[in-house]
């Protein structure tokens, strides 16, 4: 994580989640963040420049942070306000997943600490 250098956050930041939808076509229900703390985005950008660097082939797809909530959701509502959910980051952790018939399995591969608050 060296070369990722300046966009390593300085200290660790809260992500409000607080946007509840769902993807129709995957019946997954999930929140988001409305707005990205911009320490965030720089962390976003500081390792997709560090991975394409290093010949990673990166997604096109715009960085858009979630947390599942449900899988398999018959009648997915429409985006929505929630109250807010508020998330100290504090670390961060490279995570491998596992798609088996009884759902995702997700395993912590390792884990980089931010600075103190």
């Amino acid at each position: 994580l060296q070369s990722v250098g300046d966009g390593m956050p300085k200290a660790g930041f809260d992500v409000n989640f607080d946007s509840l939808c769902a993807w129709r076509a995957s019946g997954v229900a999930w929140i988001a963040p409305s707005v990205l703390p911009p320490a965030l985005q720089r962390l976003h950008a500081a390792l997709a420049k560090s991975l394409a660097e290093v010949g990673f082939t990166l997604e096109t797809r715009p960085f858009r942070p979630h947390v599942t909530l449900a899988r398999r959701c018959l009648q997915p509502l429409p985006r929505a306000r929630s109250a807010p959910i508020v998330w100290h980051a504090d670390k961060l952790h490279l995570v491998g997943s596992e798609l088996r018939a009884d759902g995702p399995v997700y395993r912590d591969l390792a884990s980089w600490e931010l600075a103190a608050r």
